[in-house]
């Protein structure tokens, strides 16, 4: 079990928000479908 301040520490972090932005931007783009 993680403890809980490093779960707060991960979605505190902005840079948690713009790295599942970029996979989601990358992994739905038209290129993959093919």
């Amino acid at each position: 079990s993680m403890p809980v301040w490093l779960k707060w520490g991960f979605w505190i972090s902005p840079m948690t928000y713009a790295q599942i932005a970029i996979s989601g931007n990358e992994f739905l783009a038209p290129r993959w479908r093919e």
